[in-house]
């Protein structure tokens, strides 16, 4: 399992999705070819952006440092993403054309601005929720938070219930495990704290018959 596993969920984003996954495959083996996977991933990816988004032209040089360089890719992506595709770019580059060590922590350094960028591609490019998914993400959520049972954890696997009902790939619960222990916190608490009021709530009435 890899970091970028969520990408192969989704048919549209394969074509550079098991390049991503090679390249943290390889990290530890051989951090150029880690290095240079991650360039080529991304070369895939924003031509692939060219290919789908309509506000993108693609110009006359399609060398990925010219289409890294248009007005209109620039004003898609914002400055912190666009220097860590730079990054990626030279260090692949230095990786392929140089005879320059390529260290592990470089190559980790690509790996982690390779995250940012697809994760940016999924959330922009991913499926578009139509109001039946949103009704039927109503409903699921509302019974199964009915079931759930006020452990920590236990909304992930609500989630996963959520995300098969309306057809979205489990695997993208990955983009939000590493932060969701925050709010899952918060979520435990408030369903301890409804669980114990309804119980002392029913305790009273039940004393009240008597």
């Amino acid at each position: 399992m890899t970091n970028f596993d969520f990408l192969l969920s989704d048919p549209q984003f394969t074509v550079f999705g098991e390049v991503a996954v090679a390249a943290e495959k390889i990290y530890t083996i051989d951090p150029a070819a880690c290095a240079l996977n991650c360039r080529r991933c991304m070369e895939f990816a924003v031509k692939w952006m060219y290919s789908v988004d309509g506000g993108l032209v693609m110009p006359y040089d399609d060398r990925l440092a010219s289409l890294m360089d248009t007005e209109d890719f620039r004003a898609i992506v914002d400055r912190d993403l666009w220097q860590r595709l730079k990054y990626i770019r030279q260090t692949g580059n230095a990786a392929a054309h140089t005879s320059r060590k390529i260290a592990p922590e470089q190559a980790r350094l690509c790996l982690e601005n390779l995250w940012y960028f697809m994760d940016f591609i999924a959330c922009c490019y991913g499926r578009d929720l139509s109001l039946g998914d949103m009704a039927m993400i109503v409903l699921t959520a509302t019974l199964a938070s009915v079931g759930t049972a006020g452990t920590p954890g236990a909304g992930m696997i609500m989630l996963a219930m959520v995300l098969e009902a309306i057809g979205i790939p489990v695997a993208y619960i990955g983009l939000i495990v590493a932060v969701d222990r925050l709010f899952d916190m918060g979520r435990t608490c408030l369903n301890v704290t409804g669980d114990i009021a309804c119980s002392l709530c029913v305790t009273k009435w039940e004393s009240k018959k008597k």
